[in-house]
């Protein structure tokens, strides 16, 4: 399997592939399996959006 998501991320997201092995403590297998996750970058309107749908930034529920 992680030989199909490294075929999958650096044929189609090179680029992102490069910026996530940047990122402290993210590894190739970490950033393969979240670029894979993540599937189209531009269904993000946003990085926001995208922090949000990964579950990093905390929602506020309040009236």
């Amino acid at each position: 399997m992680d030989r199909d998501i490294f075929n999958y991320v650096y044929k189609n997201h090179k680029r992102e592939m490069g910026i996530f092995i940047l990122v402290p403590r993210i590894g190739e297998l970490r950033a393969g399996t979240l670029i894979a996750e993540i599937g189209n970058f531009r269904d993000f309107v946003s990085g926001d959006k995208l922090t949000s749908w990964l579950g990093l930034v905390p929602n506020v529920y309040q009236s």
